[in-house]
């Protein structure tokens, strides 16, 4: 496998990155309009980058392969000028069907409550967050995505982070964190529906404590 090397993330990394959630969780199989899918996604994405003081890629022969996003308490959240226009993606989102931009909204929406509910009570005790990781569906299992936690988990240290969480679903390689060291610590189930589909999915809390010297 030809050499991988990790950088900042970069404003033409987005559409990339974009597609590489839309591979992963596969919205298309829910969201049928092209315009509003990637409203969807784009939207989604800004949120994840609004909240993110670290952003890294991962490259491999000058393809992006990887991202991952994080978080420490405290920190100015960087990534955020990165965040493509919401303003046209709403405006996408509101000349769509009825029908379908209520299920987009509906479902954006039971997401981030479920996240809430998962993590209500116990914010004060992380330092930070893994916001977001995601890897090309041909380099999964490679060790793409530990090379990735490693180097976000040498910014925790840095950062002095005792303990992070992160979410993670059925629709991703959650065992991923199982073999990373991190512990699950609650689910919750969530169903959104869709003019022609049903996204059914448990989603988990996990954290990861770091060693203390």
């Amino acid at each position: 496998m030809s050499p991988i090397t990790l950088r900042d993330v970069e404003a033409e990394d987005i559409l990339k990155l974009k597609a590489m959630i839309n591979d992963t969780w596969k919205w298309e199989d829910l969201v049928k309009e092209e315009a509003v899918l990637g409203a969807t996604i784009a939207l989604y994405f800004n949120q994840v980058l609004y909240g993110s003081s670290y952003g890294k890629v991962a490259l491999q022969e000058g393809e992006v392969i990887g991202a991952i996003f994080g978080h420490v308490d405290g920190e100015v959240p960087t990534c955020r000028m990165l965040q493509e226009d919401g303003l046209e993606h709403t405006l996408t989102l509101l000349q769509a069907a009825e029908d379908e931009r209520q299920n987009v909204y509906k479902c954006l929406s039971e997401l981030n409550a479920t996240y809430g509910q998962l993590v209500d009570g116990k914010e004060d005790s992380y330092d930070g967050t893994l916001v977001f990781l995601a890897v090309a569906e041909k380099v999964q299992g490679l060790g793409v995505g530990k090379q990735l936690w490693n180097d976000l988990a040498s910014y925790f240290k840095e950062k002095n982070a005792k303990s992070i969480y992160v979410f993670t679903d059925t629709d991703c390689d959650f065992g991923f964190y199982d073999h990373q060291g991190f512990s699950r610590k609650d689910t919750q189930h969530l169903t959104c529906t869709f003019s022609e589909d049903i996204w059914d999915v448990d989603i988990f809390l996990y954290d990861y404590e770091f060693q203390q010297k």
